[in-house]
């Protein structure tokens, strides 16, 4: 199963919601205003894949892109997006 970006973020949107944080506010990455997020998930032991919907760009102004963070966050992800079933991607 070959899937885009935006293919892959509506399958696991849809098939694994749990798995999935939107940030609907405006985010500065180049004043780790991301990377503090993350921290503050790990820091909790949670790893869902983040998207951020209103990033900044390196001029401050608002991207024309949202920005999708620990997409490959755990095995059982990895897996999915590699269309293998999760149930194989368990250390032997």
């Amino acid at each position: 199963m070959l899937l885009t970006m935006n293919g892959f973020l509506n399958s696991i949107k849809k098939l694994h919601p749990e798995e999935v944080i939107t940030i609907e506010e405006e985010v500065n990455p180049a004043s780790f205003e991301v990377t503090a997020t993350l921290k503050h998930l790990e820091m909790a032991q949670k790893y869902p894949l983040v998207y951020f919907n209103k990033p900044l760009n390196l001029k401050g102004e608002a991207s024309q892109f949202p920005l999708v963070t620990n997409i490959f966050a755990n095995r059982e992800r990895c897996a999915f997006t590699m269309g293998v079933d999760t149930g194989q991607c368990k250390l032997p």
